[in-house]
């Protein structure tokens, strides 16, 4: 099923670029069976995420099949990007509004040409992950994310994915072995479009460029395995979302918007 949602998520992506196949390996790794995913004839798909609501991926030219996912969720909250007219168009008629309270997103995009090289501090170093860092790649996530439910159990199903890609999963190595900042990137083949999913510095070690230092290394990962553009997805309109300005300092432009609509 995974797969099925990635190719929808890659149909949909000119008019409805709301989940990136990466986005959608890392958030439902091992969590599949916990679902309720419908598929319609294989052109359409949907599936309730937590407080995230309705998701629906549908191939544009098979709008129509929008109206049977939400008759069949009736969810009274839907997650939307605002160049899916199509969409915005119907949830608007059944008396959904935008989710004025809540988070929201937005996507920014990269294109993949003319980038710098990442700098680090003197005794810092990038590594690719492989199977025997599995302990240390969790424990930074971890501290990055903290509190965080992330395991090494998921972590192994992330990395079991079909779209997973060693090569873009990297870290920042202090002297001492230890792992301090992380960025997973993935690649969409279809569009060529890549995606960081996620990122995150230990707080110990923060505002030291260790997060542009890695983030640059997998654009050029990226770009080398053949993506022409990475969009990254930050939390706003919340107190601690602090990752936007990161990502606007490394030359990153605005594009859609990301929003729940509630009915």
């Amino acid at each position: 099923m995974l797969a099925l949602l990635q190719e929808l998520s890659a149909r949909a992506w000119p008019v409805s670029p709301l989940r990136h196949s990466g986005d959608l390996a890392w958030q439902l790794a091992g969590r599949l069976d916990g679902l309720s995913i419908v598929a319609v004839d294989d052109a359409a798909a949907g599936f309730v995420d937590g407080e995230d609501g309705l998701c629906v991926l549908v191939d544009p030219a098979r709008a129509e099949l929008l109206d049977d996912l939400l008759d069949h969720f009736d969810s009274r909250t839907v997650l939307t990007v605002d160049t899916d007219h199509a969409l915005l168009d119907r949830l608007r008629r059944r008396g959904y509004r935008p989710d004025t309270a809540g988070w929201w997103s937005r996507q920014i995009r990269h294109s993949l040409t003319g980038l710098p090289e990442p700098v680090l501090p003197p005794g810092f170093s990038l590594r690719q992950m492989t199977a025997f860092d599995l302990v240390e790649r969790v424990a930074v996530h971890r501290a990055a994310w903290h509190p965080s439910q992330q395991t090494e159990q998921r972590y192994r199903q992330v990395m079991a994915t079909p779209t997973y890609r060693p090569e873009f999963d990297l870290v920042v190595r202090i002297p001492d072995g230890r792992f301090v900042a992380n960025c997973l990137g993935w690649l969409d083949p279809i569009t060529r479009v890549g995606v960081f999913e996620p990122v995150g510095t230990h707080p110990d070690f923060r505002r030291q460029g260790l997060g542009s230092a890695v983030c640059l290394a997998v654009m050029h990962a990226l770009r080398a395995a053949g993506a022409t553009e990475c969009v990254v997805y930050p939390v706003l309109g919340h107190p601690t979302s602090v990752a936007y300005p990161l990502y606007r300092s490394l030359g990153f432009t605005d594009g859609p918007e990301v929003r729940r609509y509630v009915r």
